[in-house]
């Protein structure tokens, strides 16, 4: 087996298997030097699971199809403030809120995705959930 499919082997089974949520989006640059996009291109089966989807039937949704409109503009504004500045936010608390309507605390982190190039390609998220919101 090549390198670069254990590679990718071992990365999808610890999307199947983390407890923790995480998901990949891929944005585009565009002309004015901002971003377009932000869809879900592969999630960890607790990401999915949050929304009542699977690792593949997430895939091409973004934060608007899955949150209330202000968690999801709250979310790509921070994936625009890490694209922008290629830098990490780490550790932010926030509410999010499920599909079966629980609320629940999470510790979020966030970093760009780019290639050895040099090319963004978009932000990679990890949230760790921190029980149910009060």
């Amino acid at each position: 087996m090549g390198r670069g499919l254990q590679e990718l082997l071992i990365f999808h089974s610890f999307l199947e298997n983390t407890r923790d949520s995480i998901v990949v989006k891929e944005y585009f640059s565009n002309e004015d030097g901002g971003f377009t996009g932000g869809t879900i291109i592969c999630a960890s089966v607790e990401k999915a699971r949050h929304y009542g989807l699977t690792m593949q039937s997430i895939r091409g949704c973004t934060d608007y199809d899955l949150m209330p409109f202000e968690q999801a503009e709250k979310a790509r504004q921070d994936d625009l403030w890490v694209m922008k500045n290629r830098k990490s936010l780490k550790n932010i608390c926030e509410t999010i809120t499920h599909k079966n309507g629980e609320t629940v605390r999470v510790s979020v982190t966030k970093f760009p995705w780019i290639l050895p190039s040099g090319k963004l390609l978009g932000v990679m998220c990890i949230a760790r959930d921190m029980g149910v919101a009060e």
